[in-house]
């Protein structure tokens, strides 16, 4: 698991929210400035409902 997500889950699970479906990690790479993907960043969506 990434450490990421790990962080985002304990926060969730600190602050009261309910994780209320699966996780989505989409991959971000801007094909104007660069092909490589290592140089990708991803966004990690998580749908909770607040406490």
């Amino acid at each position: 698991m990434l450490p990421q997500f790990q962080k985002l889950l304990h926060y969730c699970d600190a602050n009261g929210y309910v994780i209320i479906g699966d996780a989505v990690r989409i991959m971000q790479i801007d094909i104007s400035i660069t092909d490589r993907y290592d140089e990708a960043y991803y966004e990690i969506q998580i749908p909770i409902q607040e406490p």
